[in-house]
């Protein structure tokens, strides 16, 4: 296996849609296909001896549902990150794979090309939602901030120059390696920063850190 390759298990039951998927990050040349599989217990098996860092994870699928193979992913994999590639998008389950642990979603519909730039996308600790149901997820948190009394007048004033740039980085959905370009340090020091500014905020992750930005007019 090359060097600076990204690992990814694929499930998928139709099958024309998972060569498909194989065959973009092929081409990509960026990531290394550890699998691919048409059910969640054929793909378990696999990772239980050898782990991958993401999985593309379809929701319809025969036996065990997509939502639940990424909750038990996300419970026994820790470094292992996944990705919802579906048609689905009913508001249900669009909330419950964020909550059981999903770094992004998308849906099919879209150009299957744009797959190779999500997947890096959240290797780099982002969190990828797609347009068509980001709506969907920040009206999430948001409904849950308001449910805990947090305050979206919150005083900014309290943050350094760096961490309102860091929360319009955020909010662009700028991943850790490009805020570290930006700041010219280390990508673990944008991680010790933002982790520090999550907690200055009281959110729960960078989504709510990219709401409240917005809600600051900051972006």
């Amino acid at each position: 296996m090359k060097e600076n390759r990204i690992s990814v298990y694929i499930v998928e039951d139709y099958k024309l849609s998972r060569m498909c998927i194989r065959q973009v990050l092929i081409e990509d040349g960026s990531f290394d296909i550890f699998g691919d599989f048409e059910s969640a217990e054929e793909m378990f098996e696999c990772m239980r001896k050898r782990s991958s860092e993401l999985v593309v994870m379809d929701i319809g699928l025969n036996g065990i549902d997509g939502l639940k193979a990424t909750s038990f992913i996300c419970k026994n994999f820790k470094n292992t990150k996944v990705i919802i590639y579906t048609s689905h998008k009913n508001r249900k389950e669009i909330h419950r794979a964020f909550r059981y642990g999903a770094h992004g979603y998308f849906l099919k519909e879209n150009n299957p090309l744009l797959l190779p730039l999500i997947l890096k996308s959240v290797y780099n600790s982002m969190v990828c939602v797609d347009t068509a149901v980001s709506d969907s997820v920040i009206g999430r948190c948001t409904s849950r901030m308001k449910n805990k009394n947090e305050n979206f007048g919150i005083d900014i004033s309290q943050l350094t120059e760096e961490e309102i740039e860091i929360m319009r980085c955020i909010a662009s959905g700028d991943s850790n390696t490009v805020i570290a370009k930006k700041f010219m340090i280390s990508p673990n020091t944008v991680k010790s920063r933002v982790a520090k500014l999550t907690e200055k905020l009281n959110a729960q992750d960078r989504i709510q850190v990219a709401v409240i930005a917005a809600k600051c007019n900051l972006v």
